[in-house]
């Protein structure tokens, strides 16, 4: 999944092959929910289809929604972070400390 994402951040359009829920999840948060096979019924038609109808769509609006919000967040980040090692704050991530 971490491909997809990568794709789909500058605009590339994408398709994911679900191997875990997540992966339906994060496609669904991302407005492309149906360019998410499932990796146990995915056929080579299947495939086939999905990038005929990937070529014809192209970049979808939500798409264009995601970049904006992740160059927001990278932005922020680009504050934030220096701010946090001058400080010497400590982050949590996911219930762990962040090293």
């Amino acid at each position: 999944m971490p491909s997809g994402i990568l794709a789909l951040n500058p605009g590339v359009p994408a398709i994911a092959i679900g191997y875990l829920h997540k992966s339906q999840g994060i496609m669904r948060e991302l407005g492309q929910a149906d360019r998410c096979l499932d990796i146990s019924t995915v056929s080579g038609p299947d495939l086939i289809e999905a990038f005929a109808r990937l070529r014809a769509e192209g970049r979808r609006p939500s798409s264009d929604a995601y970049i904006a919000r992740a160059r927001r967040f990278k932005r922020s980040l680009a504050t934030l972070l220096p701010l946090l090692v001058e400080n010497n704050t400590k982050v949590v991530v996911r219930g762990r400390m962040a090293s």
